[in-house]
């Protein structure tokens, strides 16, 4: 992390707590970018963790107050990232409260083929961002597909 210009986080929520106090000095001034989704599976069915910060990007930006932390990524799925030459077709809502940062991360976003970076706004519209995954999640189990999000009209 010392070394990185931007850092992805990828840890579950339930474990950034604990993890990411210690890695604050790491990433003092650095884009740090939370995909993490605060849901939790019962009865079948996902469903999002009420956080008191309001989403895991804002929880992580709480424990890392030096970094300037950007949700994005949340609603990809992950089976279509590791297919090889596969074109995604969706987009990647970016929110963070310094645009720079969310530049940075919408720019990089598009370098996967077939995404585009929309921006989301402030960093507090991650709640509503991670909150469609649990939507995904049941769309993707009903219809035994890979889905992810378009935002028409732009």
């Amino acid at each position: 992390a010392q070394n990185a210009d931007l850092i992805v986080l990828t840890v579950p929520h339930t474990a950034q707590p604990a993890s990411l106090p210690a890695l604050n000095d790491l990433v003092k001034g650095k884009v740090v970018v939370s995909t993490g989704v605060p849901m939790e599976f019962a009865g079948g069915r996902a469903s999002i963790v009420a956080l008191p910060e309001g989403s895991a990007a804002e929880q992580a930006q709480a424990l890392l107050p030096d970094a300037r932390v950007i949700g994005a990524f949340q609603n990809l799925g992950a089976a279509k990232l590791w297919k090889d030459g596969s074109s995604l077709d969706q987009d990647v809502i970016v929110c963070g409260d310094e645009d720079e940062a969310k530049q940075t991360v919408m720019k990089l976003s598009e370098e996967i083929a077939g995404v585009r970076a929309v921006d989301g706004g402030v960093l507090a519209n991650a709640r509503y961002v991670e909150g469609i995954t649990a939507l995904l999640v049941s769309v993707n189990r009903n219809y035994k597909k890979t889905t992810g999000v378009r935002i028409a009209g732009l």
